[in-house]
C-alpha cells in the first residue's frame, strides 16, 4: 500500500489513525500481533523495528529470546476489525544481533 515512510505517515495522518498492529507469524503458521500507539509510528520503527520476546511465541529459546520485528511497508492496510482507527503492516522478524534485521532463514520472508 505504501513505498515510502512520508507517504504512510501522511495517510496516518489524514485518516486519524490512533495504533499501528505489527502481524508476525510463528514456525507453525499462527498469526501474532503487537499494537503501538501511533506515536510511535517514526523512521526508526520502520529502519529498526520493535523489539519483542521470542521464546514467547516459539521461535527462540528463552536464553535468546530478543528478536525485532520489522514492518514491511508494501503490507500496509486498514484493519477493519479494529474499534480505533488502525493501520497494520506484516512483519519480518529478525534477531536483534542480525545486520540489517536479516529475516530468519526459517521465516517465509526469507525465501
Amino acid at each position: 500500500m505504501f513505498s515510502t515512510f512520508d507517504e504512510a505517515r501522511q495517510f496516518v495522518q489524514r485518516h486519524d489513525v490512533q495504533m499501528v498492529d505489527l502481524k508476525f507469524t510463528d514456525l507453525g503458521g499462527r498469526w501474532h500481533h503487537l499494537t503501538l500507539p501511533v506515536s510511535q509510528f517514526t523512521p526508526a520503527l520502520m529502519e529498526e523495528g520493535v523489539g519483542f520476546d521470542g521464546s514467547a511465541v516459539g521461535l527462540k529459546s528463552v536464553k535468546a529470546g530478543d528478536m525485532v520485528l520489522v514492518p514491511d511497508l508494501a503490507t500496509g492496510f486498514v484493519d477493519p476489525f479494529w474499534e480505533v482507527p488502525t493501520v497494520s503492516f506484516i512483519c519480518t522478524s529478525g534477531e536483534v544481533a542480525m545486520p540489517k534485521r536479516a529475516p530468519l532463514p526459517c521465516e517465509g520472508k526469507a525465501t
